[in-house]
Formats: structure tokens, C-alpha cells, sequence
């Protein structure tokens, strides 16, 4: 999981080397990330990845 904040840092989980990576999506402006919805995989025998489908919500805020 990685995300980039307004002052252009990018922010980075412990990752992995499987899996797409399909860029940054970027909330309007003067929106912030307001919701986040994930699929999370329980363990098994094998390939185990844990959080996957990451979806954010962007809203103006209050």
C-alpha cells in the first residue's frame, strides 16, 4: 500500500514484490480521503496476501 500526501511524500507499507501496482489516484481538489473499503484474505497453505482491492472514498471536508 502506498500513498502520497499533499506535500508530494510518498508513503509506503512493508510490500511484497506480487501483485499490480496501478498508480496513484488522486482525490479533487479541496477533497481529502473521507472512506476506505479492502478485501482482506484469510490464512491458508499458501499464497496468503492479505489486504487486497483497495478503494478509497474522496469528500469535501466538513
Amino acid at each position: 500500500f502506498k500513498m502520497r500526501c499533499t506535500a508530494g511524500r510518498d508513503l509506503e507499507g512493508d510490500a511484497e514484490p506480487w501483485g499490480e501496482w496501478y498508480g496513484f489516484r488522486i482525490c479533487p481538489a479541496g477533497h481529502v480521503i473521507c472512506g476506505i473499503q479492502t478485501q482482506v484474505e484469510e490464512v491458508g497453505t499458501a499464497d496468503d496476501t492479505t489486504l487486497n482491492n483497495i478503494k478509497l472514498g474522496c469528500c469535501q471536508p466538513i
